[in-house]
């Protein structure tokens, strides 16, 4: 697993906790742990394996303590055709957890691939979570430029505000990620707009020394 995988699973904990816990018993399962499992299974490419929980009865639209369901273990585990198996059962795609994410948020920090399968499947690219933020901020954040891309192409709305509003240029421009900064500019993004404390991308680059930045915002 690379650097990269592991951060975006660490950041992921709160669906990935206690996946792989073995009970000495079997009592009967809550839906908690039948999930848990089933993300380690697709975790682990164990697809048949996998496949069988899409058939317990509720399974597919049953969520857990942190409003997660199927949808959003497959796109965690990364595995495509877990992915294509719940997507065959037309799940809730904008179903949003008690962050206010969904599925695609998650993605976005891991394969572009499953972003680009629930995309294609209808996923809002614009809908955003409890803190405002969208799945464009999201792969920003996590220094991604392959789902920024797709999402750009998408449609994504490139200049959304967070509830400090911050848009995607501002989180490029405050972490000093050049080739990020530059796909945003390319995809329109306004350098002039200023965030609810009055500053800009520009000034935002400019404080924290990000010279190449600045130099491309003023471009």
């Amino acid at each position: 697993m690379t650097d990269r995988a592991l951060r975006s699973l660490l950041l992921l904990l709160p669906l990935l906790c206690a996946v792989q816990r073995q009970a000495l018993a079997q009592p009967p399962q809550t839906f908690d742990h039948q999930l848990e499992r089933f993300t380690l299974l697709a975790l682990e490419g164990k697809v048949a394996e996998a496949e069988a929980f899409l058939s317990l009865p509720g399974f597919i639209h049953a969520a857990d303590r942190d409003g997660h369901t199927a949808l959003f273990a497959a796109a965690v585990a990364g595995n495509l055709r877990v992915l294509d198996r719940v997507l065959a059962l037309s799940p809730k795609l904008d179903l949003c957890d008690v962050k206010g994410a969904t599925a695609l948020f998650y993605s976005a920090s891991g394969r572009t691939e499953i972003a680009g399968r629930l995309i294609q499947h209808g996923a809002d690219i614009n809908l955003q979570d409890r803190t405002g933020k969208s799945p464009l901020m999201v792969a920003v954040l996590m220094n991604h430029r392959d789902t920024v891309r797709l999402l750009l192409a998408a449609g994504a709305d490139v200049d959304r505000q967070d509830r400090a509003g911050a848009t995607a240029l501002f989180y490029a421009a405050e972490a000093g990620l050049f080739e990020l900064a530059e796909l945003l500019v390319k995809g329109g993004a306004n350098a002039q707009l200023a965030n609810l404390s009055g500053l800009t991308p520009i000034e935002i680059a400019e404080a924290k020394v990000f010279p190449k930045i600045v130099h491309l915002l003023h471009d």
